[in-house]
């Protein structure tokens, strides 16, 4: 490899070459180029040089070609670092996404990177990098295009040129954004952006660095979610543990139960669970209850038939563990005016069963925006059969 002055390339070829002595006799190998302009710029070229003679053999000149292999030079730097990044991953699936968010930035050349993260119907940042690394201002227009890259459900980059209303990132504004959906078991979890403060088209190399990287970043999602799921699955066998350790520890029906919606509240992380039971009319009567120092109590409180009808329940009844409610799934006028008297946006229901009778019920209710995940649902239900017939013998129904 020779590195080379650009404008002293032509005057050095000739010089390096002996004045054709040496390819007076043999072709000469290709020879890679690095040539560093003025400004610096950096260049790549690979050389082809053979003897040129006369008729009778006598060497006469030198012919050559230059041909350009710049973009293939960088693909190839781009991907040793792509890879060097891989091989220096940690444990922690969230410092490996940063770390793939700053490659993004500082391979592609960007003013800012980003990952947005959908969280049901919002975004969340994940992590950021900035080439001047003091880039704090406005990032809604980037959200705003990581989301359209999301529901578009493709695996197309986004590209987004000649901004207007783009947040400012230094001292200047943002004029192109490169969002790249991130998948997770198909399924799209996020969006990699890359924001500019020059208007640009990426070339095919800039978007599969993109695509490759975005992959990455799927990777550790997926990760993220198996760590998740071994965390509540251990969560859980402590719950149901603790509770069963209770019930063989005491007789106390009323510690127990108040126990178990305690600890059952704490793991749902809700705002509210409540045991009811059911009397022989169906009416339904709230045994116990473990509920957030700002929502009233309901302990006490009985419920007409009519405000949770048998059909609601059916489903468990038959084998489901169990029923969402809320605004978007009515059940019937009393039952939505008890949901939206209490501020209750989702509702999570579990059957508790004694030797084959529908018994009781276990609430849990959340006022946020939350959703019941189907790890914490099934832990709620999962533990119940466990304890019902000790704990639920003496509920009167």
């Amino acid at each position: 490899m020779r590195e080379i002055p650009q404008r002293q390339y032509q005057q050095q070829a000739g010089q390096e070459h002996g004045g054709g002595e040496m390819l007076a006799t043999q072709t000469v190998r290709p020879v890679e180029y690095r040539f560093v302009a003025a400004d610096g710029k950096i260049s790549w070229a690979i050389g082809n040089s053979s003897p040129l003679r006369d008729a009778k053999g006598k060497f006469q000149g030198i012919i050559g070609t230059l041909l350009d292999i710049s973009d293939r030079k960088k693909a190839e730097e781009r991907l040793a670092k792509i890879n060097e990044c891989f091989l220096e991953f940690s444990g922690d699936p969230t410092e490996n996404i940063n770390r793939l968010i700053a490659l993004c930035g500082e391979l592609l050349g960007a003013s800012c990177a980003l990952y947005n993260r959908l969280l049901g119907e919002m975004l969340c940042s994940l992590g950021q990098w900035y080439a001047d690394g003091e880039c704090h201002r406005d990032r809604g227009e980037a959200a705003q295009i990581c989301h359209a890259a999301i529901q578009a459900g493709t695996d197309e980059l986004v590209v987004v040129r000649n901004s207007i209303e783009g947040g400012d990132c230094g001292d200047e504004r943002l004029q192109t954004y490169l969002a790249q959906p991130v998948k997770c078991q198909n399924i799209g979890v996020g969006a990699l952006c890359a924001a500019y403060r020059s208007n640009l088209m990426p070339s095919e190399d800039e978007r599969r660095v993109m695509g490759i990287i975005a992959g990455a970043i799927g990777v550790e999602e997926e990760r993220l979610r198996v760590e998740e799921a071994l965390r509540l699955q251990t969560e859980r066998e402590h719950l149901m543990g603790a509770i069963a350790q209770r019930v063989r520890q005491s007789l106390d029906m009323e510690a127990i139960l108040n126990t178990t919606v305690a600890e059952v509240r704490q793991f749902l992380n809700c705002d509210r669970v409540a045991i009811f039971c059911l009397g022989a009319g169906g009416t339904s009567k709230v045994m116990t209850e473990a509920v957030a120092p700002e929502w009233p109590t309901l302990l006490g409180e009985s419920f007409p038939k009519d405000c949770f009808p048998r059909k609601f329940y059916r489903p468990q009844i038959e084998g489901d563990r169990m029923a969402i409610a809320g605004a978007s799934n009515p059940v019937n006028d009393c039952f939505n005016d008890f949901l939206e008297q209490m501020g209750i946006v989702s509702k999570l229901v579990v059957p508790i069963l004694n030797s084959e009778r529908w018994r009781s019920r276990q609430h849990g209710e959340e006022t946020g925006q939350g959703r019941w995940e189907d790890a914490e649902s099934f832990g709620a239900a999962g533990g119940a059969p466990r304890w019902q017939t000790q704990t639920l013998a003496g509920v009167g129904g």
